[in-house]
């Protein structure tokens, strides 16, 4: 199977000149308060554009979009990069792009931005959506039965087909939803590996009346990123951890 390779993918960029250039011209983000930055972390490759040279700033950001580029931000390119090759000779139907984010948020996992435990139960498939995933593998198999290759789906083909489906569901259900400003905030601490602050020392989520809506474990790791500046709430008095944070406020804490 071919390599993933960052050319191959819209959300990419490269280290040449002109790549550069052109990641950082996008057509929908003028007047964007983030607009600097969305800039600057183009052209570091940071953050990507969605083709076209278009980057939807004001789109709530994805799981895998702010995972990817704190991996990114902080050097972990070239192991996602491998991990992604992986996969593709793993499962040659896995396109170019599906990997590419699948590599990253590997590298992410290994890192311990976000923990096993963490990633499967944001992943979990209710049963219905099993249920949904093996009638579809079981269309693949008729029409499989019902072709000249017949004889090619075995039990263990079936299995895999299976497995490859649920993983793809699963990752999708984890990682394309839209990210929480609290998870975003507890990721970059353990990107960044910020000292958790704890007991008296937590005072700056405390100036937010909805501190209490923040989960308790994660308030030692959203402290440590208050003090150092990377966020601040949606308004001086909330810090809205469960709300959406936007792509192009996502180029913005990249900017640490």
């Amino acid at each position: 199977p071919a390599p993933v390779h960052a050319e191959d993918i819209l959300a990419s960029g490269n280290t040449t000149g002109d790549a550069l250039i052109k990641n950082a011209s996008f057509q929908d983000i003028s007047g964007n308060p983030n607009a600097e930055n969305i800039m600057k972390m183009s052209v570091y490759s940071i953050v990507r554009e969605y083709g076209d040279r278009m980057y939807r700033p004001n789109q709530a950001a994805s799981r895998q979009d702010v995972l990817a580029a704190l991996i990114r931000a902080t050097g972990r390119q070239q192991e996602a990069v491998r991990l992604a090759e992986q996969l593709r000779i793993n499962d040659p139907s896995l396109s170019s792009v599906n990997a590419y984010m699948m590599g990253h948020v590997q590298a992410a996992r290994n890192a311990g931005i976000i923990t096993a435990q963490e990633a499967e139960a944001a992943g979990k498939l209710t049963p219905a959506e099993t249920e949904q995933i093996r009638a579809e593998v079981d269309k693949i198999k008729e029409a499989i039965w019902n072709s000249p290759d017949w004889s090619t789906m075995t039990q263990a083909r079936y299995n895999q087909l299976l497995k490859q489906n649920q993983d793809r569901k699963s990752f999708q259900k984890a990682y394309g939803a839209a990210a929480k400003r609290e998870d975003t905030a507890l990721w970059i601490a353990r990107a960044m590996e910020l000292e958790p602050v704890n007991g008296h020392d937590i005072t700056s989520v405390y100036n937010y009346s909805d501190w209490r809506s923040i989960k308790t474990e994660y308030l030692p790791y959203i402290e440590a990123v208050l003090k150092k500046g990377i966020m601040k709430g949606t308004t001086a008095t909330a810090f809205s951890p469960g709300g959406n944070i936007s792509r192009g406020e996502m180029a913005s804490v990249m900017n640490m």
